[in-house]
């Protein structure tokens, strides 16, 4: 009983983190959709202007006021239901309301999840205690850290800008990338469920199905997500083809997929379609393949803006798998379900990774970089993978009861630390109106 209640009390802790969580983010949202003023452009549409607080609002809350051509937003989701509030609310409040609820059920679902993963039927009270506060400091953490960067003043080898080039898990200058992550979210965790069972499955169940949802929907909200998604997944899925010669499970599965392809098509076709434009470069349409062609415009230093994005599931990695099989320190155990979690976030990350290394939009789009979004969603979706594996490795020692802690968990607690550290201040200047760049 005295577990129980102390349970109780730190679900309580957590809902009022959750609060002032959304309330802090509503607090900036609102502030991003209010600051910017509009000028006419000349033909009969608007352009933003003296964006105080700078992020993408001011032509999102144009577009659903109908006063803007001068961007095209093929999906949805997140200005529908903007525009659902605005004849509550004002246009601009609904939408900072939307993106700082979107934002925070996104903060919920990784809670469920993490719980479903980590917390077991079998475990003592007093492991499912402190396996819940593990669970409830890296999930507010999560939303909450950006990349790494020095203090002011320092300078690192080709970093020219703290974000740009470097980019962070938690862009909250972007509204859509926030409002699609609980739909993100949803299709990760779900199809990591499905990659474990689908191979022997008869029949499609409500798994399935909800994965389907649940990626459509994160396309309907900002695409970057699925082009990762389904490139990871496609891999997987035909390697498994290959080995187990599955036809039936790969056409069961791949099915889901169908209605995302279909809304891709359709979002993508501006890219290939030729309008009139002022002038040739302007004009030119499709996916450029280079060697980081985009990505050193903005950095001179690649490989350590990288480090710098995703410096904590890197130390996971390396603490946790790769030393310890080079020189066989010790072997942690994990069951599938953490694998399939584990691997899936790898292999998002690594296609995140390959699609902003080589790949661009032709055209005035290219010096907008818009493949980072999905590097920004890999590394995200990193850091979930590599928090799984350090709140199972530390819940290893809890259920050991052992006072001798694992020097190596210690640094990887360390390193999440210094992120959320980065990020607290990064989100404090936000708040400000500070640049984010």
């Amino acid at each position: 009983m005295k577990f129980q209640k102390k349970r109780i009390i730190e679900k309580c802790v957590f809902a009022i983190l959750l609060i002032a969580y959304v309330a802090v983010t509503f607090f900036l949202f609102n502030r991003q959709t209010h600051s910017f003023s509009s000028v006419p452009d000349g033909n009969g549409k608007y352009i933003v202007e003296n964006n105080i607080y700078p992020s993408d609002m001011g032509y999102y809350v144009l577009d659903i006021e109908g006063l803007q051509d001068k961007y095209s937003y093929p999906y949805p989701v997140f200005f529908v239901l903007s525009k659902i509030l605005s004849f509550l609310l004002d246009a601009r409040t609904g939408m900072a309301l939307v993106t700082a609820l979107l934002n925070g059920a996104a903060v919920v679902l990784v809670r469920v999840y993490l719980e479903k993963l980590l917390v077991y039927e079998n475990d003592s009270d007093e492991v499912k205690l402190k396996t819940e506060i593990l669970i409830s400091i890296g999930t507010i953490s999560l939303f909450v850290l950006s990349m790494l960067y020095p203090p002011k003043g320092i300078y690192l080898p080709g970093i020219l800008f703290k974000y740009v080039g470097v980019f962070t898990p938690n862009p909250f200058h972007n509204a859509t990338y926030l409002a699609a992550r609980p739909f993100a979210i949803v299709a990760f965790f779900s199809f990591a469920e499905l990659l474990g069972r689908y191979e022997k499955d008869e029949h499609p169940d409500k798994a399935y199905f909800v994965f389907a949802a649940a990626l459509l929907l994160a396309t309907m909200t900002k695409p970057s997500y699925t082009i990762l998604h389904v490139g990871a997944a496609g891999m997987i899925m035909l390697w498994r083809l290959i080995k187990g010669k599955n036809l039936k499970a790969f056409i069961m599965l791949g099915i889901m997929f169908i209605p995302t392809f279909l809304d891709l098509l359709y979002q993508y076709s501006g890219v290939f379609i030729n309008k009139p434009a002022v002038d040739a470069l302007e004009n030119e349409k499709g996916i450029g393949i280079g060697l980081g062609d985009v990505w050193n415009m903005y950095c001179g230093n690649i490989p350590l803006a990288v480090l710098l994005i995703v410096g904590f599931p890197v130390l996971v990695f390396v603490l946790e798998f790769a030393l310890p099989k080079l020189i066989r320190l010790y072997e942690r155990t994990y069951n599938e379900k953490l694998k399939n979690v584990y691997a899936l976030a790898i292999y998002i990350f690594i296609a995140g990774f390959l699609t902003n290394f080589f790949l661009y939009e032709k055209g005035f789009r290219k010096k907008d970089f818009n493949f980072a979004w999905g590097y920004m969603y890999g590394a995200f979706f990193a850091f979930v993978g590599a928090l799984v594996i350090l709140i199972n490795a530390s819940k290893g020692i809890i259920k050991e009861k052992t006072r001798i802690s694992s020097l190596f968990l210690v640094a990887e607690w360390a390193a999440l630390f210094v992120h959320v550290v980065c990020g607290v201040i990064y989100l404090y200047d936000y708040l400000l109106g500070r640049s984010y760049f």
